[in-house]
Formats: C-alpha cells, structure tokens, sequence
C-alpha cells in the first residue's frame, strides 16, 4: 500500500475539493456517530429543527406578533387547551420533543423558548399533529418586571418550553387542529 494511502487510511478526513481534505477533531467525529445512531426520524426531525432555528429567531426579532398569529393556529386567547391526541400521535409528538431538545442544545446561536415554540409549532403542524402554542408572563421576584415565556403542548406533554409552567399567567393561545376527515 503507498504511503499516501496508509495515512488515509489513519485519521478520518472530510474531502472539500478534489486533492483537499481537513481533519475532524475527535469530538466532531463522537458527536457525527452519535448523531447517525439516531433512528432515521429523529435525525431529520433534529436536523429540520436545527437548520429552523435561525430563520425563527430572525422571524421573532423582526416579524410582528400581529403578523405571525395568522400562521399560529386559532387564536383562542385565554381559553386555551391543548387538544387530547391517542397514543401513536402522542408518541409522534414526543420525537418532536426530543427533537428540539438536541437541536437546541446543539444550536450555534442560543434559541429562546420564542423561537423554539415557532418551529415545534411548525414541526407539529407539518406532522399532522394537534397541539397548542401557549404564550405567558410571571413577576419576576425582587423588581417587579415581567418575565414572557412561550411554550408549545401537544396532548398532556410540553413539546417545548420546559416542564415547570405553573407559574406562568397564560396571556395568549392559539390552537392547530386537523379537521376531522
């Protein structure tokens, strides 16, 4: 075997162009194989989720509430409920859930719960899935601001937005649900 070859061989490579190449860190390369082990779903989920992210922080900085509740679902205003879902729909929501954990955590740019909820929104939407997008408030302790937070709900589980809500004031709600066929 030549010597070029054999080094090859050694260190994995990610070919650029013909004739160039650059060497992955061992922590790249842990992190790809974990990322490939993912089943099949959750990998694309993941990545849709992660490629969404921006273009949602984007949207949320730039784009008027008044704008995007036209593409939110039904504006339910306080009386929202997130809609019940049977137990395959539920188990679809939760590889949506999964899925804006990693992509979160793996975002280069930090992502709040604004534009996280905007694509598990549109993650739940495109699935076929019932869900609702929760917007909400709680005093901050010490100085009196408010503190906004909004957080997606398909069936009983919080796809996004983290588990505890209670103490947050529900000041909007708009519901997605499919029309019975």
């Amino acid at each position: 075997m030549p010597d070029n070859a054999k080094q090859l061989c050694r260190k994995p490579r990610l070919a650029l162009m013909p004739g160039q190449a650059i060497r992955l860190s061992a922590t790249v390369q842990r992190k790809l194989a974990t990322a490939f082990a993912l089943p099949r779903r959750r990998l694309c989920l993941t990545a849709a989720a992660w490629l969404l992210l921006w273009p949602a922080k984007v949207a949320a900085i730039t784009i008027p509430i008044r704008v995007l509740k036209r593409l939110l679902g039904q504006d339910r205003a306080l009386e929202g409920v997130a809609p019940a879902l049977n137990r395959p729909d539920q188990a679809r929501a939760l590889e949506v859930s999964a899925a804006m954990a990693l992509a979160a955590r793996y975002s280069p740019r930090s992502a709040n719960c604004y534009p996280q909820a905007l694509v598990a929104h549109l993650l739940l939407s495109l699935s076929g899935l019932d869900h609702a997008l929760f917007f909400g408030v709680h005093r901050k302790s010490g100085n009196n601001a408010l503190a906004a937070h909004a957080w997606v709900v398909a069936g009983d589980h919080v796809v996004c937005g983290g588990p505890d809500l209670t103490r947050y004031t529900v000041v909007r709600c708009f519901v997605t649900e499919r029309q019975p066929s």
